[in-house]
């Protein structure tokens, strides 16, 4: 069994007005990866839900690709997931956790977030009207925080989880995560473009 120096996980759910960002946001991460000159074992696991199916890409010290266009996924669905389901979370942390197996791993949320404010137009994973608490849009599903937290709990042991995410750090959201991780980042207001 091969140990990774804890992998990090980009949960990009960019089914929504965000797709045309993804681009930029990968290819800074690239650059990230070339300058920073990573150590042997260190991973950065994307997984990428826009407007084509969900995909999977592995960046590290290894990756050749330079551009977002040059990369290969590792792993490509063949259906659409719906990716604001805390169940498909969980199920991209497990496939990360049986495939890039470490002590601890870390977690990027990017997307659209409410925090504890009222979402209006949304509707959650179950139909009904989303009013708050909510991470990621696909579509018109959105991710309850509560649901994200339990799927959190019973998926692996994260350093932090760092919200991509306007309205994510509010005292409500690091109260419902506080068992998921030792850290909770994000922004208490809209993150700029």
């Amino acid at each position: 069994r091969r140990i990774y120096n804890d992998p990090r996980l980009v949960y990009i759910v960019g089914e929504n007005n965000l797709s045309s960002f993804i681009k930029d946001d990968v290819e800074e991460m690239l650059e990230g990866i070339k300058s920073n000159k990573l150590k042997s074992g260190d991973n950065l696991v994307l997984y990428i839900d826009d407007y084509e199916n969900p995909r999977i890409y592995l960046l590290n010290n290894r990756t050749k690709a330079r551009r977002y266009s040059e990369l290969v996924p590792v792993y490509k669905y063949s259906t659409e997931e719906n990716s604001a389901s805390a169940d498909n979370l969980a199920d991209v942390l497990q496939y990360v956790k049986a495939n890039y197996k470490a002590d601890s791993y870390g977690l990027v949320m990017w997307s659209h977030g409410s925090g504890w404010l009222y979402s209006g137009n949304s509707i959650d994973n179950v139909g009904s009207k989303a009013h708050r608490r909510t991470i990621g849009r696909d579509g018109y599903r959105e991710m309850n925080i509560d649901a994200m937290a339990d799927a959190l709990r019973k998926s692996v042991k994260l350093d932090f989880v760092l919200f991509d995410a306007c309205f994510m750090q509010c005292i409500e959201t690091a109260y419902e995560l506080k068992d998921c991780a030792d850290y909770i980042i994000g922004s208490p207001a809209e993150i700029p473009d």
